[in-house]
């Protein structure tokens, strides 16, 4: 039997004749608000929890991939930087060894 507006009345008004009116007003507030066809079971709720653990998953995915390409991209750059950084110390250092050699060079021909 579908539960109305008029029954769910009819109820209360013999709950309170029955149990008093505090006491009515408690069983009712327990009572759904619609039909219990409204109401959600725990069978809706495990469905819909898995299919925001699915959805989770794929975003999680896609946030995964996302980060390995970043990843990739930052590796790239650091080995690029890394290495126009040690060409010019070795550049650096080759002209520092020829000024020091031709400085030995001068200060044995001096002597």
């Amino acid at each position: 039997m579908a539960t109305d507006e008029r029954s769910r009345h009819q109820m209360y008004l013999k709950l309170e004749e029955v149990l008093g009116r505090e006491e009515a007003d408690a069983l009712m507030d327990h009572l759904p608000p619609v039909g219990w066809a409204d109401v959600a079971t725990k069978r809706d709720l495990s469905l819909h929890v898995d299919q925001l653990a699915v959805r989770l998953e794929g975003r999680m995915d896609v946030l995964e991939s996302k980060l390995e390409a970043m990843e990739s991209r930052l590796d790239a750059k650091l080995q690029a930087t890394l290495r126009s950084q040690l060409l010019t110390t070795l550049r650096f250092m080759s002209g520092l060894f020829v000024a020091l050699v031709g400085l030995a060079f001068a200060a044995a021909r001096l002597t």
